[in-house]
């Protein structure tokens, strides 16, 4: 399938297929709406390959403008909206953006901060809000760039180890069949009402969700409170689908009669989590889904049940989607987890004056390393991320696991820090929700753990300082 596939179905049903808080649109609405901007788009130069970047609101005119953009074949970078303006200059300057697609207030401000070059600004959207700002510098396809990269038609930031920001270059159709597995994957159907709280900007939300629920014709819901669940917005809309992160999951405190499948991803899942989800929705369908970015993004399903709880503290990847297979490096039990799908990314894009790093294949080196225990792989912790303390390995997940199962742990951080006699040592960062103590989780740590992977230096806090949807932002 593709842009003009998807398009085609939308506008031969009068069905409602998208709502936000402006604006509710059948199939039909929204495929003239993007017909009509992708031909306003098109007289300002955002075609053939240019590059554009949007910033992705969770808003039916974010949702309208990518599509348009891709109907002429434009590439975009999908980027968060709430990125300072400083950031934003950096990737215009960095990428070779052609036309930033923003509000009208961002556009204003970034063409006063770029006064050495021209850029342009082109009134989108009939809100008056949405702007096209042309950098006239930068009027060339991404082939120019680099002539590996001309298949690419969406890229999404990951800032990796470093902070600074590369896009991960996908082509459409990839997304698109990756969006199609998702769908077998859950049972997504036509009647399904899709509430999305995730991120659009986010591979989870813009494929998982967003285009899923597109080709699934279900009725999609944006809601504008990222991250958050909103027990008045579920009511009203009766969702049926939700899909969330573990973090956003431990907000899920309610019952709600309308939500039948709950989808768990983008972190890792614990099973008490996961416990207390089937305990409050004992007759829904709750799955735990795996994926990265690289790999378009979802690679696998697990749907839960008790059983599968009481196999161990974290939830297993689960079965594979169609045409995926997991395998650990070199058929180890222990090692770095490979995804070979058929939706991998093109490459790494790290900016204009560097190399482009294509996939070579459609075998993803994941960087995660598993253990494989009766045929189900567990997530051990990140290659780049292992501790050496005195000499030994310390996996912070691991650690983490174990002070997680602790009843009155409610979050857990374990990174490493600098001691002037050891060297690097691992620190673990505890918030608890009862009058547990320090002396007690050690206590309970040396049940669990050899010495040597016990943290050297414990730490109480109130909150370890996380993003809406659950990712550390910074060190304690």
């Amino acid at each position: 399938m593709d842009i003009k596939q998807l398009l085609s179905e939308l506008s031969q049903t009068d069905k409602v297929v998208i709502s936000d808080s402006h604006a509710t649109l059948t199939g039909k609405q929204l495929a003239q709406n993007i017909q009509v901007l992708s031909k306003r788009m098109y007289e300002i130069g955002i075609k053939d390959k240019r590059i554009c970047l949007l910033r992705m609101t969770n808003r039916i005119d974010s949702v309208t403008t990518l599509l348009a953009a891709l109907l002429n074949h434009s590439v975009v970078f999908v980027a968060n909206p709430h990125d300072p303006i400083r950031r934003v200059c950096n990737i215009l300057e960095k990428f070779s953006v052609y036309a930033l697609l923003t509000d009208r207030a961002t556009s204003v401000t970034i063409q006063k901060r770029v006064s050495d070059q021209h850029l342009s600004l082109h009134h989108l959207l009939d809100d008056n809000e949405f702007y096209a700002g042309l950098l006239q510098s930068n009027d060339q396809p991404i082939s120019d760039i680099d002539c590996e990269m001309q298949d690419a038609d969406i890229a999404i930031f990951s800032s990796g180890s470093t902070g600074e920001p590369k896009a991960i270059l996908h082509k459409i159709e990839n997304l698109l069949l990756n969006a199609q597995l998702h769908i077998q994957s859950i049972d997504l159907a036509e009647e399904d009402r899709v509430g999305i709280t995730l991120p659009l900007y986010y591979s989870y939300g813009l494929v998982a969700n967003l285009f899923s629920g597109l080709i699934a014709k279900s009725t999609i819901y944006l809601n504008s409170q990222i991250g958050s669940i909103d027990s008045e917005w579920i009511k009203q809309h009766k969702i049926s689908v939700l899909s969330i992160t573990p973090f956003i999951a431990k907000k899920l405190d309610h019952f709600h009669p309308s939500l039948k499948k709950i989808t768990v991803g983008g972190d890792i899942l614990y099973s008490k989590d996961a416990g207390k989800l089937l305990d409050l929705y004992p007759n829904s369908s709750i799955y735990s889904t795996y994926g990265l970015t690289e790999a378009g993004p979802r690679v696998s399903t697990h749907k839960i049940d008790q059983f599968l709880l009481n196999q161990s503290f974290i939830v297993s990847l689960g079965s594979p989607l169609d045409g995926v297979t997991l395998s650990l490096q070199n058929n180890e039990t222990h090692g770095e987890l490979l995804v070979n799908t058929p939706t991998p990314m093109l490459g790494y894009f790290y900016g204009k004056g560097t190399q482009f790093i294509p996939q070579k294949g459609s075998l993803i080196q994941t960087g995660d390393l598993y253990d494989k225990r009766q045929g189900e792989f567990y997530f051990v912790g990140r290659e780049k991320k292992i501790i050496f303390q005195g000499g030994e390995k310390v996996f912070p997940l691991m650690v983490e696991n174990a002070i997680h199962s602790i009843e009155g742990v409610s979050d857990v951080l374990v990174s490493s820090s600098q001691d002037q006699e050891k060297g690097e040592i691992a620190k673990a960062y505890i918030v608890i929700n009862n009058n547990l103590t320090l002396q007690e989780i050690k206590k309970k740590l040396k049940q669990q753990l050899s010495r040597s992977l016990i943290p050297e230096q414990f730490e109480l806090v109130d909150y370890i300082p996380r993003s809406l949807t659950g990712k550390v932002q910074a060190r304690v």
